[in-house]
C-alpha cells in the first residue's frame, strides 16, 4: 500500500488519506533507539495513534497480548500432541 502525504502552505497542515496533521495536533508515537552505527545512534519515532493504514505501527500492548496469544496456542498444540503421545 502506498502512503502519501500532502503538505498544505495556506493551512499548515499535513494530510494522508482522511487523517489532517495540524502543528501541536496530539499524536501518540512509539520511540526507540537505532544502534545499528555506534558512531550515528538516532532516534526513531513511529506512529501509532492517529492510525494509518500502511504506515502506523500498533501499540505495544496488542503486539504482546499477540505474541501471547501464540504462546497459548502453541502451548495448547504441544500438550495436545502430548497427550496422543501418551495415549499410545
Amino acid at each position: 500500500m502506498d502512503v502519501q502525504f500532502t503538505y498544505n502552505d495556506e493551512e499548515q497542515t499535513q494530510k494522508c488519506g482522511d487523517v489532517s496533521f495540524r502543528p501541536f495536533d496530539p499524536v501518540t508515537v512509539q520511540l526507540s533507539l537505532d544502534r545499528s552505527n555506534l558512531q550515528h545512534e538516532k532516534l526513531v519515532f513511529k506512529l501509532v495513534y492517529p492510525h494509518i493504514p500502511g504506515f502506523s505501527v500498533p501499540t505495544l500492548d496488542s503486539a504482546k497480548r499477540k505474541e501471547k496469544t501464540l504462546r497459548d496456542e502453541m502451548g495448547k498444540n504441544r500438550e495436545m500432541l502430548e497427550a496422543k503421545i501418551n495415549e499410545s
